[in-house]
Parts: structure tokens; sequence; C-alpha cells
């Protein structure tokens, strides 16, 4: 705590602090179970005439794709925090900066994605069938968007439609993250981590020695 009020630019933060924060994940994906998948697309037009229905429908394929996407990322949090962890203990010198990066870019995407719903999520109640539609689009396009073109082409032929192809553009969430008080330190680190990543003068001089 001294250190931060002296240097608040500088965080450092050892193995068994990073074990400690990922802990509670790590203990409910050993307890995770296989959830159902459901359908990437809309069926509106057999429930419009019943409110209830239609009210019904939508909060279970929101939840659903909710849950799945909750899930697969705490999942991916554990195995790059697992990554970085024997990165370190095998003393691989880029290792560590391949997965802190990758860190960085998970959080800034789940930050992005997360700000985007709860927006959706304060809408007026009376607007529920806008924003049930609005919130099952952001959760899909969140699971599904891909730049791989091959498998974007099998998804539109099973009914994705193309702007929900389309991946949310990390940049993109880096940006929404670094404009947010909670997560700019954060972001300020992500260029020092690219440039270990990348081919740049950083990883060329870990290399070289």
């Amino acid at each position: 705590e001294t250190a931060a009020k002296k240097q608040p630019c500088e965080w450092t933060m050892n193995i068994e602090d990073l074990e400690a924060l990922i802990s509670p994940i790590r203990k409910r994906v050993s307890q995770v179970i296989e959830y159902p998948e459901t359908a990437v697309t809309l069926d509106i037009a057999s429930r419009v005439k019943d409110e209830v229905r239609h009210f019904k429908y939508l909060h279970q394929m929101c939840m659903a794709h909710a849950v799945n996407y909750v899930t697969a990322n705490r999942v991916k949090q554990v195995a790059l925090i697992d990554g970085y962890k024997s990165s370190v203990d095998a003393q691989c010198p880029l290792g560590p900066y391949f997965y802190g990066r990758s860190l960085i870019e998970l959080t800034a995407f789940i930050f992005d994605i997360s700000r985007r719903l709860a927006a959706i999520a304060i809408k007026p109640g009376s607007e529920w069938k806008t924003k049930g539609e609005e919130f099952f689009s952001v959760i899909v396009r969140a699971r599904y968007g891909t730049s791989n073109g091959k498998i974007r082409e099998r998804l539109e032929k099973a009914g994705l439609p193309s702007e929900l192809s389309k991946p949310f553009r990390i940049m993109k969430s880096m940006e929404v993250l670094s404009k947010s008080e909670e997560g700019k330190l954060l972001a300020s680190q992500y260029e020092i981590f690219c440039d270990f990543v990348h081919h740049n003068l950083s990883s060329q001089f870990t290399s070289s020695p």
C-alpha cells in the first residue's frame, strides 16, 4: 500500500496473489457441467401473438447464451492464468508476455461486452421486446463472432446473420477499458506487453541474451 502511494502508476503481483485472485473462478470451473447449446437465431413469428410465450422465449434464449458465455470465459481465464504460471515456472523469457497480453485482451473484451449488455438492461421495462432482441444479438455476436472466413461462411449458411458473425474488435474493447476508471491502469500496460509479443525491440532484446 505504501509503495502504491509513492508510485501510483506501478504495481506488482506475485504468483500467490495471482492464485488467490483466480481461486474462486477455478472452484466454479471445476464444478461446471456441460450446458445445452441453443439456436443462434430467434423464432419470434411463432410466439408473437402470445406475449407471455414471447417474453419467456426471449428470456430463455438470452439466458442460455449468457450462461455459456460466462462459463467459457471463466474457463479461459483459468487456462490463461495456468499458462502464465507454467511459463514463469519454466523460466520462459517470452511466455509471460504472451499470456499477460491475452489476459488483458480478455479483460477488455469482457468489460466491453458487459457495458453493452448493461446499457440494454437499464432501458425501460416497457421495451422488453426490443431489449430482448438487442441483448440476444450482442451475446450471440460475443460468442460466435469470428475472423475465420471459412467458419463465418458455415455459420451464415446455418442461419447466423452476417452482422453477428463479425467479431467485436479488440482494439475497440481496449479503448473502452482505457477510458474507464477501473480499467485505465491495466490498459496502460497493454503496449508494453505487445512490444514483447510482437517482433519489436523488447522481444528482440529478451531473446538475444
